[in-house]
C-alpha cells in the first residue's frame, strides 16, 4: 500500500521570481490530499481496490495484541508462532522467513516497480479530481477584468503582461504537480479457511 502526496511545483514560481502568493489564490483548484494506492506485487486473483483499501483500513483500527488470529506482523524478529505458523513449518522468524521468500536484489525490484506504478495511479486520479481548467478559466477572467477595467477607463492595462507571465507559471506548476511518496507498507493479504 502506498500513500502518495500530491503537491505544486513551487520551485517554478520562485524560480521565476513570482511570489507564492499568486498559487495560493488557485491552490483549492487542485486535489492535494494523500491517497491509497494499492499496489500488486502478485496475487492469486483479483480483488477490486476499493476493497483491498477498505479491509487495510479496517486492520489499521484493529488492536494488534487483540488480533493475532488476523494480523501476522511479518518483520517480528522472535520465534512466536502466528496465525501463519511461520515458526511451526519453517523453524525459523518471520523476518529471515520473509527475506529467504524475498531476496533483497528481487525485493527492491518489487518496490522500485510499486513506487512506479502508485505515482502513474496517483497522478491519474489525483489529476481526476484536480480543476486545473477552472483555475485557468478563473486566470482569463481576471486577465480579461483587467484588459476591460484599462479600456473603460482609457489606460494602458497595468502590469497585464507580468500578470498573464505569472498565472502561465502558475498553471504550469498546477498543471504538472509533484508526487511524492510518503509512506509504503507491505500487506500480505491471505483469506482464512
Amino acid at each position: 500500500m502506498c500513500l502518495p502526496g500530491h503537491y505544486t511545483r513551487m520551485k517554478l514560481l520562485i524560480d521565476a521570481d513570482i511570489p507564492l502568493s499568486f498559487l495560493s489564490s488557485f491552490r483549492n483548484y487542485l486535489a492535494v490530499e494523500q491517497v491509497q494506492i494499492p499496489v500488486r506485487l502478485w496475487a492469486e486473483e483479483e480483488t477490486a481496490d476499493d476493497t483491498v483499501i477498505s479491509e487495510f483500513n479496517r486492520i489499521l483500527q484493529k488492536d494488534i495484541e487483540k488480533s493475532k488470529d488476523e494480523i501476522e506482523h511479518l518483520g517480528k524478529r522472535g520465534r512466536s508462532d502466528g496465525f501463519l505458523g511461520i515458526f511451526d513449518q519453517f523453524r525459523c522468524s518471520n523476518v529471515d522467513y520473509f527475506k529467504e521468500k524475498n531476496p533483497q536484489d528481487i525485493w527492491e525490484d518489487n518496490v522500485k516497480k510499486a513506487r512506479n506504478i502508485s505515482k502513474n495511479k496517483a497522478l491519474k486520479l489525483l489529476g481526476s479530481r484536480s480543476h486545473v481548467a477552472d483555475a485557468k478559466a478563473e486566470m482569463e477572467r481576471i486577465l480579461t477584468s483587467v484588459l476591460a477595467k484599462a479600456q473603460y477607463f482609457e489606460q494602458e492595462p497595468e502590469d497585464y503582461d507580468n500578470l498573464k507571465k505569472a498565472y502561465d507559471i502558475v498553471l504550469e506548476s498546477l498543471s504538472n504537480p509533484t508526487v511524492r511518496l510518503e509512506s509504503a507498507c507491505y500487506v500480505r493479504m491471505v483469506k482464512m479457511r
